[in-house]
């Protein structure tokens, strides 16, 4: 269950995209959205008095405090979900973590400017720093492009223990959905049998630790990757793409390879969750 999802916010166009993703994911799974705002003091011109400064960085953080506590509360209002304000000093990527402990916080949807959500993961990025520095999931919300409803998932999988984790997590949220989960492993025809037949062993783990019925396993071909990637979001509908960072990318952990990464940047309009395992 999403208790808390922590919006980061500069009060910019993107940030403003994830708030509103934010808040949709929010009414379904009934959690409380924190906004955030890391800010950092002011440095002036050899023009102000060093008396001053104090005083004026004062004043630029009650602005800064009633603008996030303005924004919270027409959230409230018009949405009718718990929305607080919180405001801390220091770098986002040197503090979130903190803030995270503090406010137990289950949740980051982020924006991206410029970048796609892959992009972001794959490329690396702020979005990147932040998902390996935090204890949980990161949804990065790419700025263009349609945020429809959550109705269909796909999670890349190479077996790994801590994938079981991640997708319990998305099992939750497909739960409150509705919707749907497809868990993929990529092989060629080259590939061993039993590395084939690990997917049955995988799907099995998985239905005896959840009952879920909504999920299906399947096996992609992995001869051409970003072709078979691209048919199968097209076709598929999919809605969220949810990846795991435990060893550097997603396509080394995945796919072995970064050739194909210019090409899988197409899915510019899908989130992404990224689950991020500390040893």
């Amino acid at each position: 269950m999403i208790k808390t999802i922590l919006v980061p916010t500069d009060f910019s166009s993107n940030a403003k995209v994830a708030l509103n993703y934010a808040i949709k994911l929010a009414k379904i799974e009934t959690s409380k959205i924190i906004l955030f705002h890391a800010y950092h003091l002011a440095y002036y011109s050899g023009d102000v008095t060093p008396e001053l400064i104090p005083e004026l960085n004062l004043v630029a953080e009650k602005e800064l405090d009633k603008r996030l506590l303005s924004l919270s509360k027409k959230v409230e209002k018009e949405h009718g979900i718990i929305c607080e304000a919180f405001m801390q000093q220091g770098l986002f990527v040197d503090i979130i973590e903190q803030v995270i402990k503090k406010k137990k916080v289950s949740l980051i949807v982020m924006g991206t400017k410029g970048k796609t959500g892959l992009e972001e993961i794959l490329m690396g990025s702020n979005t990147t720093k932040v998902i390996q520095e935090v204890s949980c999931p990161v949804i990065a919300v790419p700025e263009k492009g349609k945020h429809s409803a959550i109705k269909k998932i796909v999670y890349a999988t190479d077996y790994h223990s801590m994938d079981v984790a991640s997708l319990e997590f998305l099992i939750d949220i497909a739960k409150d959905s509705k919707a749907h989960i497809d868990v993929v492993h990529f092989v060629d025809e080259n590939a061993a049998k039993e590395k084939v037949d690990h997917l049955s062993v995988f799907e099995k783990k998985m239905g005896k630790r959840n009952n879920f019925k909504n999920i299906s396993y399947k096996l992609l071909d992995g001869s051409e990757i970003d072709q078979t990637f691209d048919t199968y979001i097209k076709k598929e509908s999919i809605n969220l793409i949810g990846v795991s960072t435990k060893h550097k990318t997603f396509l080394e952990r995945v796919f072995g390879k970064r050739s194909v990464t210019k090409k899988l940047l197409k899915h510019s309009n899908i989130p992404l969750i990224a689950f991020h395992h500390k040893k």
